[in-house]
């Protein structure tokens, strides 16, 4: 993939956010301030652009861009972020030989905001890793400079938490990186120079919109004026994915689980209904069979004995008259 692409689409991105007309403010007096994002090449790359040709060195080989917002026609931008974007020639000495070579990987250089409190810094650094996203840089590194590198880092709440702690350079002597990772995230910092790293993976876009979304709920304050949903039409996310991503998995699969076990609950008990229905109609059959059956058996056992009991009285009654008879005889 040709780096200049990036470049391409950076300016379409930064265009896009222009038209939506998502920042600017209005003082006390009823004065009005116009912001701008914007997008150049870092100055030792504009010199290889000539009017309407590409050059091969920047287009094979490495990209510096800088997106940026500007204040009405200030020089000084109230918040920047410079990255440089690379081709990798070959495997540094800790990997294998040839691993990732020509691969895109990239490197932020620098991420300030002059209006604290803005967001205006932590958008324009997601800006430049939605770019590296979309384009499938493989790996983004970055020094943690900040004034707290432990909050800058924090996985829930940090501007990098996206990023993970660089162990590429860390020297394990005497520990393992479970014994690395178990430490406190300042201590973890301080031993890798404050260097961190993001690694693009399937899941990459989906995080990153997972987070934009939780930042863009937030964007209420100077200079925003109804940036969340504009925002979330640009990069297509839903209005309501926050809501649900805040939700921890745990519940989710505790939610479905329950229903689950709701659904089996009603089809097994409608199945022991059925089984029971089933059984009683079978047993009042068979109750109602066997009375029956030991009723006729009873009437007819009775009615039997006394035919006979009748008739071995008939025999007995011929028997005596007959014995009468002779005796009279």
């Amino acid at each position: 993939m040709p780096l200049f692409r990036i470049y391409n689409d950076a300016k379409k991105l930064v265009k896009r956010l222009n038209n939506q007309n998502i920042l600017g403010e209005e003082d006390g007096d009823g004065n009005k301030s116009k912001y701008n994002f914007g997008v150049e090449l870092l100055p030792g790359f504009q010199n290889k652009i000539d009017t309407g040709k590409r050059s091969s060195a920047v287009i094979n080989s490495e990209l510096g861009i800088t997106i940026y917002v500007i204040k009405d026609d200030d020089e000084i931008p109230v918040a920047t972020c410079s990255v440089l974007f690379y081709k990798k020639k070959k495997g540094p000495w800790y990997e294998p030989a040839g691993i990732n070579k020509g691969y895109t990987v990239g490197h932020i250089y620098y991420v300030s905001s002059e209006i604290p409190g803005s967001n205006l810094g932590v958008i324009v650094f997601n800006l430049i890793l939605y770019l590296a996203i979309t384009n499938n840089v493989l790996e983004l590194e970055l020094e943690n400079v900040t004034d707290n590198p432990e909050r800058a880092a924090n996985k829930k709440t940090g501007i990098y938490k996206l990023f993970d702690v660089n162990t590429k350079h860390l020297s394990l002597k005497d520990t393992t990186l479970a014994q690395f990772f178990a430490q406190p995230l300042e201590e973890q910092l301080l031993a890798v120079d404050a260097e961190m790293i993001y690694k693009l993976d399937p899941s990459s876009l989906s995080r990153w919109k997972k987070n934009i979304n939780q930042i863009l709920n937030k964007l209420d304050g100077r200079p925003w004026k109804g940036a969340a949903p504009a925002l979330q039409s640009i990069f297509n996310i839903k209005s309501h994915s926050a809501t649900s991503s805040t939700r921890h998995p745990t519940q989710r699969s505790t939610q479905r689980s329950t229903q689950r076990s709701t659904q089996r609950g009603t089809r097994h008990s409608a199945h022991r209904s059925k089984q029971s229905g089933t059984q009683r109609s079978t047993q009042s059959g068979t109750r109602h069979s066997a009375q029956s059956g030991t009723r006729h058996s009873k009437q007819s056992g009775t009615h039997r004995s006394k035919q006979n009991s009748t008739r071995r009285s008939g025999r007995g009654i011929r028997k005596t008259s007959r014995l009468g008879t002779i005796a009279e005889n």
